[in-house]
């Protein structure tokens, strides 16, 4: 056989097994997707007063418990050895949060699932062994390895907003994305009065002239008031609704005003790439790219540990305390454990 043949033999050869894999793959993630929607349809049966919220977080756990096992049916559960899942959920890299949410998932699933009581006995102690040193940890309030990696001062993290403004006054191109990274800086780093708030907050937060149409979504109200108007958000039923007073000469108002220019949707924010409001792991993304110009990988959540660390730095009183963690939507003891890092 010619050499050029072989090569060319060789190179189908490769290109058919690549298309074969591909195909494994999708099949493998419609079959997981339907199964996952399955097992959500049987906790919410189970479950009826669960938020469609909490189902989401629920299905995005169900993915994440099936791909780390690379199983495609919660039914594993059954067959597989409860040392071995542990031992899977251990060796991916899950931080300790994550471990003990997906230890939630498989004792939710084991009250539907026909899984053996030693097994789930097994599951509750590593669950409970697994909240133990995440508390000590979070009491110690030590940075983990990745906040160590990523962690900046605030000082830096309030220079971004200009940045991106600068970004937006002085070249031509990528107007629109410019103009919502610098709203985004703004709506994180603008000051005390409206410190960082988890990033859900804002991914389907609507925009209005006039006043808030309803006490279920969360509204930006650019009338003669500026107002941040919170109906929807995971401490409401423990909180209650929250309005923040916005300042009329304030870097997210200026940061408003240009990109509003590119978008004149409904919503205050929307994905650049299908001017439809942002999904949660699409924000994500872009929250990180806002915050890329630190050259660290900067979340909402890294952002809230950040700014309250900083704030506790000149050890504030109690009553300062839970001024801000009212306006960050949770307890001063959250704030102590979870958030406040040395």
């Amino acid at each position: 056989m010619f050499p050029r043949v072989k090569k060319k033999l060789i190179q189908k050869k490769i290109m058919l097994k690549k298309r074969k894999d591909l195909k494994k793959k999708i099949i493998y993630y419609i079959k997981m997707d339907k199964t996952i929607q399955q097992w959500v349809e049987k906790i919410k049966q189970t479950r009826p007063s669960l938020t469609e919220s909490t189902l989401k977080t629920y299905r995005t756990r169900l993915k994440k418990l099936l791909t780390v096992n690379e199983a495609k049916d919660p039914n594993f559960l059954i067959t597989t050895k409860a040392e071995k899942v542990i031992k899977n959920l251990r060796e991916n890299g899950l931080s300790q949060s994550m471990i003990g949410n997906l230890l939630t998932v498989i004792l939710v699933l084991g009250g539907i699932l026909d899984i053996d009581k030693d097994k789930i006995d097994f599951y509750k102690k590593e669950k409970l062994k697994n909240q133990v040193k995440y508390i000590t940890r979070q009491q110690d309030q030590e940075k983990n390895v990745k906040e160590n990696e990523n962690w900046v001062s605030v000082a830096e993290l309030k220079r971004i907003p200009n940045y991106w403004k600068r970004q937006f006054e002085k070249t031509t191109q990528n107007k629109k994305i410019n103009s919502l990274k610098w709203l985004v800086a703004a709506l994180y780093m603008t000051g005390n009065y409206l410190p960082p708030e988890r990033g859900n907050i804002y991914i389907k937060m609507k925009y209005t002239k006039t006043q808030a149409q309803n006490e279920i979504d969360n509204y930006f109200v650019n009338g003669p008031e500026k107002l941040l108007v919170l109906n929807n958000f995971k401490t409401i039923k423990s909180l209650g609704k929250k309005v923040f007073r916005i300042r009329k000469n304030s870097k997210i108002i200026q940061a408003l005003k240009a990109y509003r220019n590119y978008n004149q949707t409904e919503w205050l924010l929307i994905n650049p790439k299908n001017n439809k409001p942002f999904t949660s792991a699409r924000f994500t993304e872009f929250l990180q790219s806002v915050f890329e110009p630190t050259g660290k990988t900067i979340s909402s959540l890294l952002l809230r540990k950040i700014f309250i660390s900083n704030f506790y730095k000149n050890d504030k009183k109690m009553k300062e305390r839970k001024q801000l963690a009212n306006k960050m939507l949770h307890s001063t003891n959250v704030a102590q454990t979870v958030y406040e890092k040395k």
